[in-house]
């Protein structure tokens, strides 16, 4: 019975016929976490387009500097994998400079 009836929340909720807080807890947190966790993707997303448009129009180091500049003494949690694929574009960058320049 209770299956029967998260089945079909589930179903009238998929169809938009259900306001979504009518739905039980456990799947009001799940919804919410699955937004939450959307959202970082698709932010994250957007940051690492973001810098390699910037890398485009601004040498990397020039970016680099200006982010450790603002924001050297912050935790970079959540923006960890960005920096640190801007932080090895910066030093390849700065090799093939080295070597062409031999």
């Amino acid at each position: 019975q209770q299956q029967q009836e998260l089945l079909s929340s589930l179903a009238a909720a998929a169809a938009g016929q259900l306001n979504l807080h009518a739905l039980p807890a456990v799947l009001q947190s799940a919804a919410a976490a699955a937004a939450a966790a959307a959202t970082h993707d698709l932010f994250r997303l957007l940051l690492d387009e973001l810098v390699c448009v910037m890398a485009d129009h601004l040498p990397l180091l020039d970016i680099v500097s200006r982010v450790l500049q603002e924001h050297g003494t912050e935790q970079f949690g959540e923006f960890r994998s960005t920096l640190l694929g801007l932080f090895g574009a910066t030093a390849y960058e700065s090799a093939i400079m080295v070597a062409a320049n031999r």
